[in-house]
């Protein structure tokens, strides 16, 4: 604790808006947008203040649940993998208590994915493999194995060491690149995290969401928000409106709070179209003082001009 008698520096403190007690503390404001050294010294700070070092991860414990989310996005921002959890409290009037794990390297919490049966059929086929010669290959005792992998409904979820295991055998003979190998790789060496939704709860709160999956037992990995994986397209415009002439802007976001990996020919959006009945009663153009007709290659947003009129 540090007394202070200067309202200057206490003024600078309510405006960094840091919170005024254990249960509403957080990261300052713009923290996240810092450079990369300023961040790690936050993140040491932290760790000097409310953490722990140990061999395999460090852990920060809090009572704010504003701060597990700054520390989880500060986490991401250093290239690092968080998990969180929650101590209920021990006796009564007492605030849970939160804990952010950030790996060192893997341990149990940060070890699986879920199952790609798909895509490790397309890897195995693309490279010419019976299920025998890829059970070979990656050193089991028979097909069964890797079979089990491809074929079963009951499992959700394998092991990253698994992948690998698999992803190093086939790159082992491939003689030239394949885009189903090309995918397992990004999904083994990517940074993605995959975590279980165990509850929701409405808390009557409004607070920032910056991305929440759910694995289907049967399909694809489905995204609360849009698109795949935290990719949102157009947020801002979702209609072209009639008599538009000009480029049309792609506007994508990452709403993830870890790097997501687009490559080329990847499907990320699609643009529906409606027959009009009949003519629009005010086409889009410069006679309404449309602010982007005709608009030329990416364009910037021109909201500014609506507060000049």
């Amino acid at each position: 604790m540090i007394t202070c008698c200067s309202v200057l520096l206490s003024s600078l403190f309510d405006t960094l808006q840091m919170g005024t007690g254990a249960s509403s503390k957080r990261l300052p404001k713009g923290a996240l947008g810092w450079p990369r050294p300023l961040l790690e010294a936050l993140y040491q700070g932290l760790i000097d203040g409310d953490g722990s070092v140990r061999a395999e991860r460090d852990c920060l414990w809090s009572t704010s649940t504003q701060l597990v989310a700054d520390l989880l996005v500060l986490a991401a921002r250093l290239g690092r993998r968080a998990v969180t959890q929650t101590n209920r409290a021990k006796r009564p009037g007492w605030l849970p208590l939160h804990v952010v794990s950030i790996a060192r390297n893997r341990h149990k919490v940060l070890t699986s994915v879920p199952l790609p049966r798909a895509l490790l059929v397309e890897a195995r086929t693309s490279m010419g493999l019976t299920l025998r010669a890829a059970g070979q290959l990656c050193g089991y005792a028979s097909g069964t194995d890797i079979f089990q992998l491809e074929r079963q409904l009951t499992r959700v979820a394998v092991h990253v060491k698994t992948l690998e295991r698999i992803l190093d055998s086939y790159v082992s003979v491939a003689t030239q690149a394949s885009e189903p190998l090309e995918r397992l790789a990004g999904l083994v060496m990517g940074d993605l995290l995959w975590d279980e939704v165990t509850d929701v709860v409405d808390t009557g709160r409004f607070e920032p969401v910056y991305d929440l999956s759910v694995q289907s037992r049967y399909a694809k990995v489905e995204n609360f928000l849009a698109g795949h994986g935290g990719v949102l397209t157009s947020n801002t415009a979702g209609f072209i409106d009639a008599s538009f002439e000009g480029h049309v802007t792609l506007e994508i976001s990452n709403l993830a709070n870890l790097p997501i990996a687009l490559y080329p020919g990847m499907r990320i959006g699609q643009i529906s179209f409606v027959e009009m009945t009949t003519p629009a009663e005010r086409p889009y153009g410069p006679a309404r003082g449309s602010k982007y007709s005709g608009q030329q290659l990416p364009t910037a947003s021109r909201l500014y001009l609506d507060f000049q009129q």
